[in-house]
Order: C-alpha cells, then structure tokens, then sequence
C-alpha cells in the first residue's frame, strides 16, 4: 500500500457515493466503539448518508440498559434537547399570530404554578434564565418511564428557584416543558398537534 492510499477516503462529489466506511484507515464500526465507550454511551443508531444514497444504517449496543434491548436501525429514540427549537418556534409562531407576547407571564396560561414561578415570562423559559430547576436533576427522575406534565412538574415544584429568574442562565428541561404546555394553552389544542400542524 502506498502512502497516497493511507489518507481518509474523500466523498465524491458525484456518482453512487463511496461503499468503503472507513476513516484514516479505521473502521467507522471501531471508532463508534471507542467513541462510546469514552462517553459511556449505552447504544446509537448510526446512518452513513452520501446523499442521494445511505450506504450504511446500523445500531450500535443497547436501546435499554435494564432490559438488554440491542439498538436497531428501527430504535426509537428520545429527541432530548433537539425538541426545544419546535417549542421555541411553535411559541414565536404564537407570538406573530398575535396570540401571546414573548414577555407575557407563564402564569397567565399555566395555571397552578407554585408561587415563585408566577412572575417567569415566556422569555425567560426560551433563554433558561427562568431559574426554575431541572426536572432530570430530580432524585426521583426515571428516564425510562413515560410522565405526564405535571407528572414532571411535581417533581420539581416544591423547590426553591436555582436563582431569581433573569439573573443567570441554567439550562433546564423544565423550561420548554412548562413552553409547551403555554403552547397547549394558547393555541387551544395539543401542543404536538400544533407542531404536527404547523
């Protein structure tokens, strides 16, 4: 093998893509490997894309740790903070119909918060400087169940505000949380009905 061979394989810029998956001569299974065991990652899902083509879609480990559930290339898996950007639009889409401010205060459509959440505004919930808690911080949190919203809210409503709102930034699940549900509210239907809809 010469020394031109050793060097990363390049993507073409046209024809079928490139069926070799391999970087700087490694297996992209071998990297993944390593890549997961550094960041102590359970299982993925990995899609090579060569657009138009996707050479390769494999999953990797478990999609659940308690069960042994091996990953698939048909694992669901949750969107985590990837969601937050539907809420925020969803929200600003509220706000260019007119139907809420951005300063407007979570209370007036969430009913039943706990007292010092009163004054957050929706602004606040979009920055993470609401100050409200992280409901995945919560000892009692169980990333494997299925809540509700306020099944998550009482998880954390009972405590204090990590810091008066607007002072600091922290990010919080909480936040975009308690966003869709102003989503719910505002808009008068489901908030992933919303965001289905729009």
């Amino acid at each position: 093998m010469s020394q031109d061979d050793s060097v990363a394989v390049q993507l073409p810029s046209r024809g079928r893509g490139n069926s070799r998956v391999a970087y700087l001569n490694r297996s992209i299974d071998q990297l993944i490997y390593d890549f997961m065991e550094d960041e102590k990652i359970p299982g993925m899902t990995l899609a090579i894309v060569q657009a138009p083509y996707i050479p390769r879609v494999v999953g990797y480990g478990l999609s659940n740790a308690e069960t042994g559930l091996l990953a698939s290339t048909n694992t669901l898996w949750p969107a985590a903070e990837i969601s937050q950007a539907y809420a925020a639009i969803a929200a600003f889409q509220l706000v260019e119909r007119g139907s809420m401010e951005i300063t407007d205060k979570v209370s007036r459509f969430v009913k039943d918060l706990p007292e010092a959440w009163k004054n957050v505004t929706v602004l606040q919930l979009l920055q993470h400087s609401s100050g409200i808690p992280d409901y995945r911080k919560s000892p009692q949190y169980d990333a494997a169940r299925d809540y509700d919203p306020a099944e998550l809210l009482s998880l954390v409503r009972l405590g204090d505000l990590e810091f008066p709102s607007g002072t600091d930034v922290r990010q919080s699940a909480t936040n975009f949380l308690l966003l869709s549900m102003v989503v719910d509210a505002v808009a008068g239907m489901p908030y992933e009905e919303f965001v289905r809809q729009r």
